[in-house]
């Protein structure tokens, strides 16, 4: 009797496990994800790059089948810092402040291949970012001003690779490299230093990074 009781429950917890796994081949996900953002190659205007910020992400996707999934995104990086030092026509400007970026992204991801719980991914994804420039501190033969900041809105792309592991059939934390880049960030036109002003100042730099992300991804 003990041993056909057994048998029962064995059978049952490995249907339901069954069963779970064919769900998760398919069906709507959420995600968070956290990370930190590299920039690079900036351009003139504001130097090599302007360092490094963080990330804050969330999203809703669908898994179509077991190698293909998407998903719409909305990521906010916030910590990246103009510090530049360039000379043009013999004079020295130096120029701080603050850069901060919001992205909508939508994103396709496939999934060739599955090692036990892991499943590597590559992907891609495009959208739209609206970048943000604080008010900039520049200065200039000892003179010292600031610029007016902006925000603009650009066309925004992602590459990515990771990979997904399975903590439950319904949960699995995803572990990723991105390459983001979130088009330019622009200045506003009108800089006021103490002796004087000038509405023709613009200066502009583009948001690309290399990224690492961590999250955590539910399916329904």
């Amino acid at each position: 009797m003990q041993r056909t009781l057994f048998a029962v429950l064995v059978s049952s917890f490995a249907g339901a496990a069954a069963a779970g796994a064919a769900d998760a081949d398919h069906g709507v996900y959420v995600r968070l994800d956290t990370g930190a953002s590299f920039s690079r190659n900036a351009g003139q205007d504001v130097g090599a790059d302007v360092g490094a910020a963080g990330i804050v992400a969330g999203g809703v996707g669908y898994r179509f089948n077991p190698f293909l999934r998407g998903d719409v995104t909305l990521s906010y990086r916030s910590g990246y810092r103009i510090d530049s030092t360039k000379i043009m026509e013999g004079l020295t400007y130096t120029s701080k402040g603050a850069v901060d970026g919001l992205a909508g992204l939508v994103n396709v991801y496939v999934e060739p291949i599955r090692f036990g719980v892991f499943r590597p991914y590559v992907g891609g994804g495009v959208g739209f970012a609206r970048n943000r420039i604080g008010n900039v501190s520049v200065s200039v033969l000892g003179y010292n001003g600031t610029l007016d900041g902006n925000t603009s809105t650009s066309f925004a792309w992602q590459a990515s690779a990771g990979v997904g592991i399975e903590l439950t059939p319904n949960l699995t934390a995803d572990i990723g490299y991105r390459y983001m880049d979130m088009g330019e960030g622009v200045t506003g036109s009108h800089v006021d230093f103490t002796e004087w002003t000038q509405d023709n100042w613009t200066s502009k730099g583009y948001l690309r990074a290399h990224e690492l992300q961590l999250g955590l991804r539910y399916q329904f």
